[in-house]
Formats: structure tokens, C-alpha cells, sequence
């Protein structure tokens, strides 16, 4: 009896205390687990009351991708959820187990023992847990880390398997993902969920043979967009206000005459691509913080691109442009950063602020491409990071991780292509491959590699 008094009033005060530790690490809290977003991972902390005496608390952190979750919804027909609040990737019932990678356990024989061991516990995990993803450079760094802590055992609710299929699936290989599913369906494996009389790996089947009869096998792949599934990794998914800039940016596009996807606006100006991304990250220590960012691209890079890969009906699709794996990176050129206090939360003050951010954009795309004489000239400034109106050094840094992106040497070849100069672009490739450097990697193929034997083909 006594010890369920304590075990109750252990829960009492692990709640009071969860409430007020969400907000020195900037976490939101539901059912005693803090969760949030940390650089395109969800992250979670959840703490409880265990054992039969009832006097051992225990913190358990783990994370995963968020696009793994956006990508398993659209394989599971349930695409809808990727709109749904944050919570729905901690809680859902149908979602990609997150890996376990940090438990703390502790018997305290009184609540006034809680308060220390949580937050100590929760700012180690949370310092562990950005170190640890600041590492993991790509998905499938992400995936061998797993395997490793896993160790061959089941780590509940990771599930190797399907991670795996899905990072196939994100790169494009339907054939590769499709067979992971029936060599585990052979051995009497069905993963964890099931939808209708299905189970996901039988889904996955489905899902890669018609993306194969539609798109082909590994090596012409539909690339899945990562960023076009999951908007982009810095905007926290089920905050109210990226919700309400989502419901602003129609209006605003039809006001300005540009195309929109969600929170991305963009248009071509002469050669040229110009895109607006709008970008929201909540529950910061300065409240919800509003970032826009001013992309330009020449037009010719991404047509010809496509048409090397094999891919001439991305043309078609304006979209592709904006933020597809399978597209050149642009160069940003414009961007704010600001914190949007309490009036934030009305949709009408929101669309005050990117009208007028919208209007500065549209405005400063044109003078900018007036700025270049073709698009060698482009080239030519952004190698030599000559951008303009950058306004602080927030944005700025991000301006630079953009250069590093933004790849002259690809836009160059694929300038060369453009004007017929086969040999001049397959040089280039050649020297780039032979001093190490392959580019980007789609579906099995590294571009530099794909673009010398391209040239090859055409030069006889």
C-alpha cells in the first residue's frame, strides 16, 4: 500500500517536472514523453515509473529520420498522416519504430529525489543525442549505426528490415528494396504492422513492383524527393504556425502570379529558376522563428541533367525543380530570419509579413538575374560566392553551407552539354573522377560517371 502511494506520487512529480524541462531544451511533452526535431531527426525521451516496488525511474531516449515515417506512409497508403501533428511520429500506431539508444534507471525512495535525476538525465541525453546525429551524415549511416548497437538482437520497435527497404525506396531502388521484402517474407518474416489483410513487407512488394513497371528497376528509378515529402527538415511538422503558413501561401501565390507546393514558392525568371522556401522552427527559446530563403538556378542545368539521366518528363513538372534529389542545388541569393511573437499565431499577420517578404523576393530575383551576363557568368559569381543581400550571420553561415551545395563544376559540364561541347564536358569529368570526386549518387550511378560515358556516346 505504501509503496503505491509513493509510485503515484512518483508519476505526479516526473509530470510537474517533464512540464518544466520541455522548455529549457525547447521539447514538447504528451503523456510524460518530451519529443522534438533535431536537424531532420524526431528525437524522444520518454520517462516512467517501473519495477513491482514501484520506486525505479527510468529514461529511455531514442530517435529516427523523420522522412522514414513519410515515406512508410506513402508505401502503407496512409500519405495523409505525413500532414499530421508531430506527436502522430512518437505515438502512431503506424509508424517506423525509432531506434533505442540511451536508458537511465534510478530507485529513489522519495519525490524529492526526482527533480535532480531528471534534468541531469534529459540535458545528458539531449547533448548525446545532437552529437550523435550531427555524425550520422546520411540515411545509411543512420541504418549501419543501428545495425551496430543492435547487434543481431531485436531492439523493439526498430526494425532493421524495413528501415532498409525504405532508404531503397527514398534512393530509388525499388528492384533492391522489393527483394529485401520477399527474402524476409520467404523466412516467415512480416515485420510488425498490418493494414487490411496485409502486413508492410507484402506492401512494399506492391508498392516497388509498380513504381519498377512504371519508372524501371534500380538503375531508372523514380527518385522519391526527400524534401518534397517531408517539406523541409528545419520546419517542425504539426506546429500551429507552419500550419497557418501553409494555409497562407496559396493567397499569396495567387497575389504575386507564382507557382506554389506547400511551403515553397517559385518561378522561372528569363534563364533562370527562382525559388522561396518558408521555413518554421518551433518552440525555440525565442518562440516560433520564421526563415525565408531566396534560391536561383539556371534553367538549362536541371533540362539537361534530366535528359542524361534519363529523365526528360521531369521538365514538365515544375516542382522537380524547386527541391528533388534528382536536380542541380541553387545558390541562395536573399534571405530573412525573424521571430514571430504572440500575434504569430493569426493567419492574418503571417500573410502581412511574407507578403511583404514575397514582394522583396520577387523584386530581387529580377535584379539579380540582371546582375549576370549568361549563364557561364552565373557560374563564374557563384563560384566566387558573390551573392547578395545577405542580412545577418545566422543567415549568412546558411548562405555558405549553400555554396558548398551549389556545384560549378557540374553546372559547368552541364553548360558544355547544352552547347553541343561533348569532349569539353567529358574532359571535366574525366579529371574530377580521376582526382577521386564522383558527385551526386542516384539509383546505383554517380553523376560525374554518368556524364563521361553520356559524352562518350555522343562524341562517335
Amino acid at each position: 500500500m505504501v509503496r503505491n502511494v509513493l509510485k503515484r506520487q512518483l508519476e505526479s512529480e516526473i509530470t510537474r517536472v517533464l512540464r518544466l524541462v520541455k522548455h529549457r531544451f525547447g521539447l514538447r511533452l504528451r503523456e510524460d514523453v518530451l519529443f522534438g526535431v533535431v536537424d531532420g531527426y524526431v528525437v524522444s525521451i520518454s520517462c516512467f515509473v517501473e519495477g513491482v516496488a514501484g520506486n525505479t525511474i527510468m529514461l529511455r531516449a531514442m530517435l529516427k529520420p523523420m522522412v522514414l515515417d513519410d515515406v512508410f506512409w506513402d508505401v502503407f497508403d496512409m500519405s495523409s498522416n505525413c500532414r499530421g501533428p508531430l506527436s502522430l511520429r512518437v505515438y502512431g500506431a503506424f509508424t517506423v519504430g525509432a531506434l533505442p539508444v540511451a536508458m537511465s534507471r534510478r530507485q529513489v525512495d522519495s519525490v524529492d529525489q526526482v527533480a535532480v535525476f531528471i534534468e541531469e538525465t534529459v540535458s545528458d541525453m539531449m547533448r548525446d543525442l545532437r552529437g550523435l546525429v550531427a555524425r550520422l551524415g546520411s540515411l545509411e549511416e543512420y541504418a549501419r549505426y543501428a545495425d551496430r548497437v543492435a547487434h543481431g538482437r531485436r531492439l523493439y520497435p526498430f526494425d532493421s528490415a524495413l528501415t532498409w527497404m525504405l532508404i531503397d525506396i527514398i534512393r530509388g531502388g525499388f528492384a533492391q528494396a522489393r527483394e529485401r521484402a520477399m527474402l524476409e517474407l520467404a523466412n516467415h518474416r512480416s515485420g510488425n504492422m498490418v493494414n487490411g489483410n496485409r502486413n508492410i513487407y507484402e506492401y512494399v512488394v506492391d508498392y516497388c513492383r509498380a513504381h519498377e513497371a512504371q519508372y524501371g528497376g534500380s538503375e531508372q528509378g523514380r527518385v522519391i524527393s526527400l524534401q518534397r515529402l517531408v517539406g523541409y527538415h528545419e520546419a517542425h511538422y504539426g506546429s500551429e504556425c507552419f500550419e497557418q503558413v501553409l494555409r497562407v501561401v496559396p493567397e499569396i501565390a495567387r497575389q504575386f502570379g507564382v507557382g506554389y507546393y506547400q511551403n515553397i514558392l517559385f518561378q522561372q525568371v528569363g534563364q533562370y529558376w527562382v525559388v522561396l522556401t518558408i521555413n518554421v522552427r518551433a518552440d525555440t527559446a525565442d518562440g516560433d522563428q520564421l526563415s525565408v530563403f531566396g534560391l536561383i538556378k539556371p534553367v538549362v542545368g536541371d533540362d539537361v541533367l534530366w535528359h542524361v539521366f534519363g529523365h526528360d518528363e521531369f521538365r514538365d513538372v515544375a516542382v522537380m525543380r524547386c527541391d528533388d534529389a534528382l536536380s542541380t542545388f541553387p545558390l541562395v541569393f536573399f534571405g530573412r530570419d525573424m521571430s514571430v511573437d504572440e500575434s504569430g499565431g493569426r493567419e492574418q499577420y503571417l500573410y502581412h509579413v511574407l507578403s511583404e517578404l514575397v514582394d522583396q523576393w520577387v523584386a530581387q530575383s529580377r535584379e539579380y538575374v540582371l546582375l549576370v551576363d549568361g549563364v557561364a557568368d552565373f557560374i563564374d559569381l557563384a563560384q566566387q560566392s558573390v551573392v547578395a543581400i545577405i542580412e545577418d550571420e545566422q543567415v549568412r553561415e546558411s548562405r555558405f553551407r549553400s555554396n558548398r551545395m551549389f556545384n560549378p563544376d557540374l553546372h559547368y559540364m552541364l553548360l558544355d552539354l547544352s552547347n553541343g561541347e561533348y569532349a569539353k564536358a567529358r574532359q571535366r569529368a574525366h579529371a574530377l573522377l580521376e582526382q577521386g570526386k564522383t558527385g551526386f549518387s542516384i539509383a546505383g550511378s554517380e553523376s560525374y560517371a554518368r556524364i563521361e560515358e553520356y559524352c562518350v556516346a555522343h562524341e562517335r
